[in-house]
């Protein structure tokens, strides 16, 4: 009996210390980001736009934030990106918000916002555009409350080279091999709408889901008749000759005329590039998967 009892009370401080040193500790917060776009199929250098949102919840305002969104430099690039200037959180932080390309840093600087358990391998196929907004309450001009909004807007293009690619915020971001306490995190606020002291990062305090932060994309050549790696009037003009046979296309070029995957090159698919070309329209508009 006296073992039973010895037994049960070192179980009990084992549960105490684990409690203690955190094993057991939940999240303080919960917050979730995401990535939307129209399109998922893209001809060579098309323009499209990908929106970062962010939510969090149990009266948790976001800010500082910090993300990294990565994309394979391969077949992507972006070209710009504009934050959420009517946005809650903007109305917090317009002092110091700013959202600056992997392409515009030194080598250096962009070592600490790569995710620390990545190769170098890995580091040299995504490039990435850094989020950041962090909050001055004198910058207020909204109520404090629960987040979910999109953050920002990223103008991205499609290159000359063919294959999958992705667009993604990584979870592995918390942490890096120069900033070991993590580039992407949150501050909260509390309950009296001051803006508090405490960092909160991911991975410890708040519980970051990135579940659906991910996008894949898909660049073909279709519409290139010619194979000049851009589709422009001249394929067009070429897959009209082919339906008046005039000059019929064989092979690879045959392929790249059906633009919009019905089987053969017509007169629509020689629409479809000038709308392709002039911007009218996408790629994913028309293709039929």
């Amino acid at each position: 009996m006296k073992l039973f009892k010895r037994i049960i009370a070192l179980a009990m401080c084992a549960v105490l210390v684990c409690a203690v040193s955190g094993v057991y500790a939940q999240p303080l917060f919960n917050a979730s980001v995401s990535l939307n776009s129209d399109v998922t199929y893209l001809s060579y250098n098309e323009d499209f736009d990908v929106t970062l949102s962010l939510k969090t919840g149990k009266n948790y305002f976001a800010g500082p934030f910090s993300a990294q969104v990565f994309y394979t430099n391969s077949l992507l690039k972006v070209t710009s990106a504009e934050l959420n200037k009517t946005g809650k959180l903007y109305s917090c932080a317009k002092t110091y918000s700013d959202a600056v390309l992997s392409k515009s840093m030194t080598d250096t600087a962009k070592q600490k916002f790569y995710p620390i358990s990545w190769s170098d391998s890995n580091k040299s196929k995504n490039d990435f555009c850094n989020i950041v907004m962090v909050p001055n309450v004198t910058d207020r001009t909204t109520s404090y409350d629960n987040l979910d909004e999109n953050i920002a807007v990223l103008h991205l293009s499609s290159g000359s080279a063919t294959g999958s690619g992705t667009v993604f915020v990584s979870a592995d971001s918390v942490k890096s091999s120069v900033n070991v306490g993590g580039e992407t995190y949150l501050s909260a606020l509390t309950d009296n709408g001051k803006i508090s002291s405490v960092r909160y990062d991911y991975g410890s305090d708040v519980a970051l889901d990135t579940s659906n932060a991910k996008l894949s994309f898909v660049v073909t050549d279709l519409g290139d008749v010619d194979n000049s790696k851009t589709v422009n009037s001249i394929d067009a003009l070429m897959i009209l000759q082919h339906v008046t046979e005039i000059k019929v296309q064989t092979g690879d070029a045959l392929k790249r005329c059906d633009v919009n995957g019905d089987g053969t090159g017509n007169s629509a698919d020689a629409l479809a590039v000038l709308q392709i070309a002039t911007g009218l329209l996408h790629l994913n508009d028309i293709y039929k998967k």
